[in-house]
């Protein structure tokens, strides 16, 4: 069998990219978990009360971020155990290893998250949801409105991160000429 190694980066942690007015850096929170099922229950299961969508501005260490109506991500929220809770009829899943998470901030952060999405903070929506670039994203402001987060597939981090940098890096050289 031949060795294909040497054709994809290898995934590297902590990446860290700054342009002027442009910092964009990996993060890892302790937990994530994706819940489905209604909504009072996945409440009463959390003890969080509110759901964030697209554009309001999060602020604190633990929060729910609507995907759909009926399904929700929970970051660094409580240890709950995977699988079917019949009880409260709740789906659970420990996403942790499934989604790397990006904060990108700085006066040009909406613009570059303007590249490659459909992010209006003028068009509230309930759900973080959209394609960066053709890439599922959760994209949500993060404590204030010149600050995100990008969560994408682990498995996609590389391709997100080429990205970023190519667009970043466009974006300087448009800036300088």
């Amino acid at each position: 069998m031949r060795n294909d190694n040497l054709r994809w980066a290898v995934p590297v942690e902590h990446k860290v990219l700054e342009l002027s007015g442009l910092t964009i850096r990996q993060i890892k929170p302790e937990r994530m978990t994706v819940i489905s099922g209604p909504f009072r229950a996945i409440t009463k299961a959390t003890g969080i009360d509110r759901a964030f969508g697209w554009p309001e501005v999060l602020d604190g260490d633990t929060y729910m971020l609507r995907l759909r109506r009926d399904r929700v991500l929970v970051v660094d929220g409580p240890d709950l155990a995977d699988g079917w809770n019949a009880e409260l009829g709740l789906a659970i899943s420990d996403m942790t290893g499934g989604y790397a998470v990006f904060e990108i901030e700085g006066a040009e952060a909406l613009a570059f998250l303007r590249r490659g999405a459909s992010v209006d903070v003028r068009t509230p929506s309930p759900s973080v949801n959209r394609l960066f670039h053709g890439l599922a994203a959760m994209i949500y402001t993060w404590r204030d409105q010149s600050r995100f987060r990008i969560h994408v597939a682990s498995h996609m981090q590389e391709a997100f991160w080429t990205l970023a940098r190519n667009l970043a890096g466009a974006a300087s050289e448009h800036a300088t000429t």
